[in-house]
């Protein structure tokens, strides 16, 4: 079978014999068919995420939306009088269930 992108460039990089026995054992458990194609892998694979923003910076900015949503929403249910606190309204908004006709979400007249 013909080798359609062959690989004929070689990266040499040391390591202790400690970070190479994690890094065997890191083959092992990941079900990485070689050292040379697990370390191919990882550090092709960390290039291409450069390019784009960290998960972790995209769920700090996800909660930090969720956070302005959440005062909106207190500021809302504060400004439309409800007799409920904010936030055992803002509870039930979350659940669907704040809009009934329970007398506990009466609004202020």
């Amino acid at each position: 079978m013909a080798v359609i992108n062959p690989r004929t460039k070689l990266v040499n990089f040391r390591l202790s014999e400690e970070e190479f026995d994690d890094l065997r054992q890191a083959c092992g458990s990941l079900g990485a068919r070689s050292i040379s194609d697990f370390a191919r892998t990882a550090v092709l694979g960390k290039f291409k995420q450069a390019g784009e923003p960290a998960l972790e910076n995209r769920l700090v900015e996800m909660n930090s939306k969720v956070g302005e949503l959440e005062t909106d929403l207190h500021n809302l249910i504060r400004q439309l009088g409800f007799t409920e606190s904010s936030h055992a309204l803002a509870a039930a908004v979350g659940s669907g269930s704040a809009f009934n006709s329970s007398p506990n979400a009466q609004r202020k007249d």
